[in-house]
């Protein structure tokens, strides 16, 4: 197989692989900047999954050049959750450039390896042709988070015609040729990487033949093995092909010691669908009337899903500020403080020569929700000037959520920022902030980060692509900095107009569901975005009702307009008519809406041109690029349950009483509404029949339920019952006890 190589005494070390053990039996194919098997894969390149060929079991990576200066890229990432490997780490991996035919081998890469910071780079702007991919940003003082070389480079070079390849090494004392020679090109060889005291030994040969090569010089001592770069993105210049499997990397293997199992394969945690409980709990967190979770049967009930109102006003926020250049994006968050002020962080875009998107995060304030002032903060200095509302000079774009619950006053404030991967910044106010780094180095962009009270974790709602696709990921974290592996969680249906994506989706929790504001992007039809409600009761698993069974149609050729026949469908938030300001495309923010009164407030970015600007309605749109915008709902009012003059009923699954009043979201303003309480098999209550029920007839977003001689639920505190609500002309929003 190869010549002039020394017999080595001792044996090479082996690794334990609890780091990362990746064999590529679990990987999926395709699947875009979420872990998998340790994996990130490169979309649109020639690298690939071998499926009938490997060194151990049926599947190994392959990666190859075809075409001058083409880039591909394959990388390998250690978990949140797994040992780093520093000092004593060995790093063991089986090569060969090619199954048959030989190839010429130009410096090619066959191993290079990374400190922690950075995430899929270059490769991105390609992605589905999305120029959105790009740098969002250029950070100060962010060099401690650029991923920097370690432990040793390993090279191959080689001849077509001879069949055979040297390997190089590239140390911190320069580069060594050959340090192993005629090597065939279709003979698997094991590389072993024993890194140690500031040196890395390494072992190389035909399985189980390893010999020693020497030790070299360690590229960066002291800093962790993170991530390993297979293939030439960063170097397009670099020619060749090969076939990469068993990569551990971990603690020397002792001799009664284990290997790691493999990485497993992804999980799709939106695939569990879950069920009610067959007891539910009735106390403040609302019963809504979006699905049948709460609901045991119905007659003569039809539901009802409504839209919120596009304020009168809007847009209502627009660009009047020289740091505010092109356009303003609600990629930031909105609240309402306890006095009634509002705060709304917002990004201006400012490019430059240098960064076509860079972006300032900016506060607006208001004492109404609808008039907004910009105030001056004196924080950053602008073309000489600290007289502006800059938060967050030139950082790029965020999006912002709050988290009172967090028992560390500095991260009331949070902030998800895409660089080099997802940035996390926390601040005690939302004026000062600080940077914490990469904490999601699987995301791209449109993904955010969120606040589950329930289960007390944080989220994040993960853009990624599967299936040639936009696909929407999954992962959690207990403290914002250190995060799961990415799962697969939701994806576009048979219902959706042919082409359609999921392209972002902000997750909040509402009463007793948790609902997402879900970002269509029409690729296929008229290059628009807009918003569809989306429900879960595990935050896992989403649906996305209220959609018609047959799809929107695609209007005439010469508007490219979708037309949405029913108002009472989705989309929960449409762009406007041609012409309108929020016609081609619009976002909101990570926050939750604002509640005001009987009234929910959605937030949220309205932009002319669609979203790649292909749609002919928007080539002549001399207006504003972005601009923000409001929209109203009635509290709770996404989906009302709602019978005619005939008359309906619904009966609630079994319900456990946690409170001694029981109210109501309902307009009987031109009918009336009753409630009858029921034991567990359907009979009523002594003194809750609906003969005793007092009759509501009028609109109330907070009414309480009482009978003739029961002013409450007292007597059945901590009893379980069901609920049947008689309704006439009415339609029921929710119900709750307190």
């Amino acid at each position: 197989m190869r010549k002039n190589i020394r017999v080595l005494n001792p044996a090479p070390a082996r690794s334990d692989g609890n780091t990362f053990h990746v064999d590529f039996e679990n990987f999926t194919e395709g699947l875009i900047c979420a872990r998998n098997a340790g994996v990130i894969f490169d979309y649109a390149t020639r690298t690939k999954i071998t499926t009938d060929f490997a060194f151990e079991g049926t599947r190994c990576a392959h990666i190859a050049v075809t075409k001058p200066e083409e880039a591909t890229r394959l990388q390998i990432l250690r978990a949140y959750d797994d040992p780093p490997a520093l000092d004593n780490s060995v790093l063991e991996f089986v090569y060969r450039p090619v199954l048959d035919r030989p190839v010429t081998l130009r410096d090619w890469p066959v191993l290079k390896v990374f400190s922690p910071g950075g995430a899929p780079g270059p490769f991105e702007l390609e992605f589905l042709n999305d120029p959105v991919y790009g740098a969002d940003g250029v950070l100060e003082g962010l060099q401690k988070d650029v991923p920097q070389k370690v432990g040793i480079e390993l090279r191959a070079n080689g001849s077509a015609s001879s069949g055979t390849w040297r390997l190089d090494v590239i140390d911190a004392e320069g580069r060594h040729n050959g340090v192993l020679k005629e090597l065939n090109q279709d003979v698997w060889v094991r590389m072993t990487l024993h890194r140690k005291n500031g040196r890395v030994h390494l072992y190389a040969g035909e399985p189980g033949k390893e010999r020693s090569l020497g030790p070299f010089a360690d590229l960066l001592p002291g800093r962790e093995l993170f991530c390993i770069r297979l293939g030439n993105s960063d170097e397009p210049d670099k020619k060749g092909s090969g076939y990469w499997d068993a990569f551990r990397l971990g603690r020397p293997l002792g001799k009664s010691g284990r290997v790691a199992k493999p990485e497993p394969p992804i999980r799709d945690v939106g695939a569990f669908v879950p069920q009610p409980p067959a007891t539910g709990a009735l106390g403040r967190e609302r019963h809504l009337l979006i699905d049948d979770w709460s609901v045991a049967q119905t007659r003569n009930i039809q539901r009802t899903f409504h839209r919120p109102q596009k304020h009168p006003e809007n847009p209502l926020i627009e660009r009047d500020r020289p740091w505010e250049k092109s356009a303003l994006y609600l990629f930031g968050g909105v609240e309402r403080r306890k006095k009634g002020e509002y705060r709304m962080w917002y990004s201006a875009s400012d490019p430059t020569p240098e960064n076509r998107k860079n972006a300032h995060l900016c506060l607006a304030v208001s004492n109404d929700g609808v008039h907004w002032t910009k105030p001056a903060l004196g924080l950053h200095t602008y073309q000489g000037s600290d007289d502006n509302n800059i938060v967050l000079k030139d950082q790029g774009v965020c999006m912002l959520f709050m988290n009172p619950d967090d028992p560390r006053p500095d991260f009331r404030y949070l902030i998800s920022m895409r660089h080099q991967g997802t940035q996390g910044w926390s601040s005690p106010d939302g004026i000062r902030w600080k940077n914490h780094g990469v904490i999601l180095p699987q995301s791209l962009d449109a993904s955010s980060c969120h606040w589950d009270p329930v289960r007390r974790k944080y989220i994040a709602s993960i853009k990624m692509g599967h299936k040639r696709r936009r696909y929407r990921g999954y992962a959690e974290s207990d403290d914002f900095l250190r995060w799961t592996d990415t799962s697969l969680m939701m994806d576009v249906d048979y219902l959706d107009v042919p082409g359609d994506q999921i392209y972002q989706m902000q997750v909040f929790r509402y009463e007793s569901y948790y609902l997402g504001l879900c970002k269509i992007y029409h690729t296929g039809t008229t290059d628009t975005c807009d918003t569809h409600l989306a429900v879960s009761h595990n935050c896992l698993h989403w649906e996305r009702p209220y959609r018609a069974t047959d799809a929107p149609r695609f209007a005439t050729a010469d508007k490219h307009l979708l037309e949405y026949q029913d108002p009472h469908t989705q989309p929960f938030l449409p762009t406007g008519p041609p012409g309108a300001w929020d016609f081609g495309n619009n976002d909101c923010p990570a926050t939750v809406p604002v509640r005001e009164g009987d009234e929910l407030r959605f937030y949220y970015t309205g932009r002319y041109q669609s979203h790649s600007k292909k749609n002919p309605m928007v080539r002549n749109w001399k207006g504003p690029a972005s601009v923000l915008g409001m929209a109203r709902l009635r509290v709770d009012g996404f989906v009302s349950a709602d019978a005619d003059a005939g008359g309906g009923t619904i009966v609630t699954r079994p319900l456990l009483l946690k409170g001694d009043q029981l109210f109501v979201n309902v307009d009987a303003s031109a009918g009336d509404f009753r409630t009858e309480v029921l034991d567990t098999s359907g009979k009523p209550v002594g003194g809750f029949a609906v003969g005793s029920a007092r009759a509501i007839r009028s609109d109330r977003t907070r009414i309480a339920c009482r009978w003739t001689h029961r002013q409450g639920l007292h007597s059945l505190a901590g009893k379980r019952v069901r609920l049947k609500f008689y309704l006439s002309r009415a339609a029921l929003f929710s119900f709750w006890c307190e």
